[in-house]
């Protein structure tokens, strides 16, 4: 399997739009894959971001007011599921746009895998949470996955994720299953409804038919979270620049970009392969 797409989102929030440019160059120069993006507010907001889009795919999305959260908001990651149905015989992965990546061995374990699974990259990411840890739990079926690093052809999104034509009817149908869930967020006090897209996704995938379809990799405790560099978090905050030239890190993030500006610039001029 290799991936064609990896699919981005992001609302007019510059916490988060500041990464778009840095990051759609290293998918693209490093790992050789299109970074697509949705962008959720106006035709002006998308302009004034100053959003480098030569050469990759883009959307602008209405978002729906009534059904929606104002920070965060559930609907901005849902849209990466529907954004992958839209590419159907790509083989598209899920990823969060400050989530920069650094080294191949997940895009390795990938290439192992034939082109008609669904991978679950991270399915063991959750293994040991409650419905309390995250503050959301698919208590319908008692299984979460993260939607990060999902992985499948478009069509394989659309099948297994039910996903409609229409972005309104996408959004409307996943709001109208929030009853189904534990959804009492802990950290976001004014968001009822964060973390909605894992609970459906993840209820989605553990009642899907076709269980041989789909690949789970058990790499996240003991591969990505160990070589994640988050700064915000201190994990890895003292990376070794070695390790880093060797592509020794999984990836790096951080919240407040301008706050790390040195430090990911450093990081981001050794990432091996640029």
């Amino acid at each position: 399997m290799k991936i064609d797409r990896v699919i981005l989102s992001v609302n007019n929030n510059p916490t988060y739009t500041v990464f778009w440019n840095i990051v759609s160059k290293i998918w693209k120069e490093k790992f050789n894959i299109n970074p697509t993006l949705f962008f959720h507010g106006t035709e002006k907001d998308f302009i004034n971001n100053n959003f480098n889009v030569e050469g990759c795919d883009y959307k602008i999305l209405n978002n729906l007011p009534e059904i929606s959260d104002p920070n965060p908001n559930w609907v901005v990651p849902w849209s990466l599921f529907w954004g992958a149905s839209l590419f159907e015989n790509d083989v598209c992965l899920l990823s969060g746009i400050d989530q920069i990546p650094i080294g191949n061995y997940f895009f390795e374990e990938i290439s192992k895998i034939e082109d008609d699974k669904f991978v679950i990259g991270f399915s063991d990411a959750y293994k040991s949470y409650n419905k309390d840890t995250l503050g959301y739990f698919n208590t319908k079926t008692n299984v979460l996955y993260p939607s990060s690093h999902l992985v499948g052809k478009g069509k394989h999104f659309k099948k297994i994720f039910n996903i409609e034509e229409s972005f309104e009817d996408e959004l409307n149908k996943v709001y109208n299953s929030k009853d189904r869930y534990y959804l009492n967020n802990k950290f976001y006090n004014d968001s009822k409804l964060w973390g909605l897209d894992e609970c459906y996704a993840s209820e989605k995938l553990s009642t899907y038919e076709n269980k041989n379809e789909i690949i789970m990799l058990d790499i996240f405790w003991n591969y990505w979270h160990p070589r994640r560099i988050d700064l915000n978090g201190r994990i890895n905050e003292n990376f070794n620049l070695e390790l880093l030239k060797n592509g020794h890190y999984s990836e790096v993030t951080c919240k407040g970009y301008e706050g790390y500006k040195e430090k990911m610039e450093l990081i981001i001029q050794n990432i091996k392969g640029l």
